[in-house]
């Protein structure tokens, strides 16, 4: 069995996050950007983490890989349509650390919201300070008051947004040295259709 990552870790922080709140999902589940780097281990691959609480798991990701069901963009043609496996009703939604790396993340909410049943739950998790990277780009940070915002443009209702463990660190703010600052590494957000 792959050792879980430490609590205070990113990872340990985004596991324990998406594992408090798994049990607000109802089955099937979709994920968007659910493709498992290689490097990952089998607490990282929420496919496994649905399976073994009994939730059917669907991923969809725009290129091949563990966790991967259906290769696609759910910002181009309409994805559901293409692929059977999609043209169910689902009863909760996945996107972790996948937001960041969409172009345009209300239209990919308003997408999953189109997806899935009235009263199902949205866990997402997306970095705030952490460092830029690809996959295959990355164009935004969210603050709590940045996700409530996009729910709200999405028709959404944010349930619980949290800052998941921030550090500290020393700047210098308008002029005034060492002044101490707490920066989230993570947020999570628990979004739900009504």
């Amino acid at each position: 069995m792959d050792s879980l990552p430490t609590p205070e870790s990113v990872r340990g922080g985004i596991y324990l996050f998406l594992k408090r709140n798994f049990h607000l999902l109802k089955s099937p589940v979709i994920e968007v950007g659910s493709k498992v780097a290689s490097f990952h281990k089998d607490w990282a691959n929420n496919k496994i983490q649905c399976g073994k609480i009994g939730l059917k798991h669907v991923g969809v990701d725009l290129s091949e890989g563990h966790g991967v069901d259906v290769v696609g963009n759910i910002l181009g043609p309409p994805v559901e349509r293409e692929h059977k496996i999609l043209q169910q009703e689902f009863r909760g939604a996945i996107l972790s650390e996948s937001l960041e790396h969409i172009s345009d993340p209300c239209k990919a909410l308003l997408w999953v919201k189109s997806v899935l049943a009235s009263g199902s739950s949205i866990l997402i998790t997306t970095p705030f300070g952490f460092p830029v990277h690809g996959f295959p780009d990355d164009y935004w940070r969210f603050t709590p008051s940045g996700m409530s915002q996009l729910a709200l443009k999405a028709g959404l209702r944010v349930s619980h947004v949290e800052e998941i463990n921030p550090i500290t660190i020393t700047i210098s703010d308008h002029g005034v040295r060492n002044v101490t600052r707490r920066l989230p590494l993570t947020i999570g957000c628990v979004m739900e259709k009504l």
